[in-house]
Order: C-alpha cells, then structure tokens, then sequence
C-alpha cells in the first residue's frame, strides 16, 4: 500500500482569525447555520459545543451594509468576503490561539496521522492525490470545525479550521467531509448527505480504532439556548439569519388573503418571473378584469411587509412582463 506523507502545518494568527470572523459571518447571515439548527453564541457551552457557532461581540457595532453584504457572500461557494466586510472590522484586533493549544493539537495528530492516511485511502483513492500538504488552522471562532473547498486537480493546499476547544480527532472528520466534496455535484449530494457518508466511513473498523469516541450528536437542545441564540443574534443587530422563506411563514398572518396568494406564488418560483397575466389570475380569476395599478399596489404593500421583517428579499419589476423574487 502506497505511504501518504502530506506535509501539515498548524496555525493560528491575527489574519486566519481575522479571515474565520469574516467567513462565520457569512455563513451566520445566509442562515446557513440556522437552517441546520445550530446556536449562534459568544463563546462555547461545554455540554452542546458541537452545535455552537461562535460570534464574538466584538463585530456588534458593524453596518447593516455590513450584514447585507455578509448574507450576499455567504450564498457562494466558496464563500465571499467582500471589501466592506474587511474595512469596518479593520480595526478588531484578534489574539491568536496559545501556542501550548496549538502543540497539543500538533502532538495529537503526529499520533493518528499515519493511520489516518492509510483508513482514508480506500475510500478517496484519486481524491488523496489531489491533496499536496493540509494546513490546520486553530481558531477561537466559528464553528468546531470547517474544511475549505477541494477541486477536482493536484497540488492543492487543503486548509482545515479547528476550534480550540475540540482535539486533533476532529481532523479525521474535516478530512473525510473535504474529499467528499468534489464529488459532491456529480453524486448529487446535499450537505446532509455528506454528513451521511461521513458518519458510515467513521463507523468502519479502521475509524473506529482511530476515532473510537466518534458519535453522531443527538442531544436535543434546550428551548432556552435557543431562546438566548435568537436574542444574542437580535443583540448583534444580524438581519437575515434565519432562512428568509421560514421567516416570512412564520409571519404569514400579517399578509392579507391577495398578498398571500401572491407571495406563496413568487416564493413557489422564486427567482423566476411571475408576468402581471398570472398574477391577475391568481388574484380576480382566469379571464376577470386585470389591473396593472392594483397589481402595482399589491406588490409594494407586500414588499413594505417584508421589510417591516428586516427579511432581506425584494421584489423586482420585470418591465412590461411582471414581478420577479430575488434575494437581497
């Protein structure tokens, strides 16, 4: 069997916590985190860390325009950050991890890294190859952990983010979610299958011997955490973290019959046009009077309601054809 001997490095630095703070916060604005149910908080809770996303307080004072663009970025992948998110935190200074927390990760991985290797090789033959050396970031930020985007080519650096209160076993677990993902378009795999996959190779016996303390979380989390994550994220003045489609059906009662009619149509086909000959059908029947400026005015009492939900989603006029859904 061939020998893996990919070169690691472990890190942590003012600039990669910098870069951790930026990519959570997208992540955190998209919704992505609440989609999955995970809580948003300032610092871990021991007993559900592995359902902590971190935040610290200190990027409470940033814009709106700030979290419009996070939401904006965290739709990609790979994430974004763009020039204003980098400018208004320019002035957060970020300490690095301790270098003692950082050597014991070092000496942990020394101790699972070859045998790591080998359990992975069967299950990612040609993957393995694409990986030139990994570099372990230690973070205080974010989730427990994060892989960065692999292609499907050599030569690449693959960057793992470990918070500082997990261990280097959390590496296997990155890794086999990292060489997963190329594959992930074409074997039509969601982020929850990924996870699926994942958690049938680390309850093969080669994993098993690796990582035997590895285990699916399934602690249901108290109605009070999640009471002080919704608060912690209104604190932080974050707009959009929760998906924008559950909030609106959250809060269909302050839409009237029409307004409702029509929004379920243009979420229904989100992003694509909706022309003012369905809309008047939908809302006076097939065939009945049509009513441009009624259209009109429906539209904007529904697009004043959303905002009233700080939801970020507009509806854009299609000139001469209708009304179309986008996000923000």
């Amino acid at each position: 069997m061939r020998t893996f001997n990919i070169p690691f490095s472990f890190v942590s630095s003012p600039e990669t916590e910098k870069e951790r703070l930026l990519y959570t916060s997208g992540m955190v604005a998209d919704g992505f985190y609440s989609r999955h149910e995970y809580l948003i908080t300032p610092s871990p809770i021991d007993r559900f860390k592995e359902k902590c996303i971190v935040l610290p307080e200190l990027i409470k004072n940033v814009s709106q325009e700030f979290w419009r663009e996070a939401t904006w970025g965290g739709q990609f992948m790979p994430k974004k950050i763009t020039e204003r998110m980098w400018n208004e935190t320019k002035d957060i200074n970020l300490s690095p991890v301790n270098l003692k927390i950082i050597n014991k990760f070092k000496d942990e991985w020394r101790k699972i890294e070859s045998e790591t290797w080998k359990a992975i090789a069967p299950y990612f033959p040609n993957e393995i190859k694409w990986v030139k050396s990994l570099e372990v970031r230690i973070t205080k930020i974010g989730s427990l952990g994060s892989h960065y985007l692999l292609d499907k080519k050599g030569g690449q650096n693959l960057i793992i983010n470990i918070r500082e209160d997990s261990n280097a076993k959390e590496i296997v677990n990155l890794l086999i979610l990292a060489l997963t993902y190329p594959q992930a378009d074409d074997l039509n795999l969601s982020f929850t299958k990924r996870l699926a996959v994942r958690n049938f190779i680390l309850s093969r016996p080669a994993f098993k011997k690796i990582y035997p303390d590895f285990k699916i979380f399934d602690k249901k989390i108290p109605v009070s955490l999640k009471r002080k994550s919704d608060e912690y994220i209104k604190y932080m003045g974050i707009p959009n973290l929760i998906d924008p489609i559950t909030q609106i059906n959250k809060n269909l009662a302050i839409f009237g019959i029409k307004e409702g009619k029509l929004l379920k149509e243009m979420i229904d086909k989100r992003g694509e046009i909706v022309t003012y000959d369905d809309i008047a059908d939908l809302i006076w029947g097939e065939g009945r009077f049509k009513s441009y400026w009624a259209i009109n005015k429906l539209v904007q009492r529904i697009q004043k309601k959303i905002d009233s939900l700080n939801i970020l989603l507009k509806i854009d006029g299609v000139r001469g054809i209708g009304y179309i859904l986008n996000d923000f």
